[in-house]
């Protein structure tokens, strides 16, 4: 494998349109990936990855999690309520297409919804790479988004 350093995490994805779409733990790994290009939408972390990753550190000191909320506000969903989050970052490049982070927090399986929202981010531009992962914890633990459950009643 290969060791990528702030540049080279770069200069990987720059000019590139990434989706990534899923639930609080894709949620997560969308803030990571944007942090490690130079593009952090952490709450509370100066959008310099100079500072969060200087040149002698081998990765970037990242927050242990985003608690959903980015410098945009809560990025959470509720299925039962419809409520979604999405978040398109846009980037522009001196040359050459603009680099662009695509996020859509998914609360069940197969919602068309859902879906639906996504087709309509997507219309200006593709994606060069799509990153997917399903709600798992509606299968292993169908209350977890029941948020008019206690969050001891919805860790059970």
């Amino acid at each position: 494998y290969r060791y990528f350093g702030r540049a080279d995490a770069e200069q990987c994805v720059r000019h590139k349109r990434l989706l990534v779409a899923g639930d609080s733990t894709a949620r997560d790994t969308f803030y990571e990936l944007m942090h490690v290009a130079g593009h952090t939408i952490f709450a509370g972390v100066v959008n310099d990855s100079r500072v969060y990753w200087p040149p002698s550190s081998y990765e970037p000191r990242t927050p242990i999690s985003s608690g959903g909320k980015d410098v945009r506000g809560l990025c959470l969903g509720n299925f039962d309520r419809k409520q979604r989050c999405l978040r398109d970052e846009e980037f522009p490049e001196k040359h050459g297409k603009s680099t662009q982070f695509t996020f859509q927090f998914l609360t069940q399986s197969n919602s068309s919804w859902e879906t639906g929202d996504a087709a309509g981010l997507l219309d200006d531009r593709p994606p060069d790479a799509a990153f997917v992962a399903c709600p798992m914890y509606e299968w292993f633990k169908p209350d977890s988004y029941n948020y008019s459950m206690t969050r001891a009643e919805r860790a059970r």
